[in-house]
């Protein structure tokens, strides 16, 4: 679903959170997940805290709302995370910018861990973005390699052997 689907489903209605609230939510991770560009994530953080907002403001019942709260920032700190990510690495490079990024929007305290851990390791040494992308590309294709080179198993020469006679 686009981006601007998602966003008009949001705000349908100004007053109160859509009944599928959380099959909405899932949706803006998914395509989160699936965004190849900077303005597709930017949109799709705005899309789900304007949904987030409007949830919390119409639907959560004061007893739930601190577990309602951690929920939502731990959901908005892995879109974050993920968008910094390259492999199995989070860049410390884009992570400050994202962080930096969210923090200008008013989306993320200046305060907040996330922005906090990003300031501190940039301050330290670290991987650059071009090292880490170097490391994840070697890292691939040693997986490659060893896929295509890796001897049957047991089982699979048993099988073979097994349809052959």
């Amino acid at each position: 679903m686009r981006v601007d689907q998602l966003l008009q489903r949001v705000q349908a209605d100004p007053e109160a959170a859509p009944p599928d609230w959380v099959e909405l939510r899932a949706e803006i991770q998914d395509e989160h997940a699936r965004a190849t560009t900077a303005e597709a994530r930017v949109a799709l953080l705005g899309t789900f805290n304007a949904l987030m907002d409007l949830v919390e403001r119409s639907s959560i019942v004061p007893e739930n709302l601190a577990t309602f709260r951690q929920t939502r920032l731990r959901d908005y700190r892995q879109m974050v995370l993920r968008e910094a990510q390259i492999g199995e690495h989070v860049c410390t490079e884009t992570l400050d910018a994202v962080t930096r990024r969210e923090v200008d929007a008013g989306r993320l305290s200046p305060d907040d861990e996330l922005r906090q851990r990003a300031v501190r390791e940039m301050a330290a040494p670290h991987p650059t973005r071009a090292q880490l992308m170097a490391m994840d590309a070697q890292r691939r294709a040693q997986a490659s390699q060893l896929t295509q080179t890796q001897p049957a198993s047991r089982w699979r020469r048993a099988l073979t052997w097994w349809r052959r006679t």
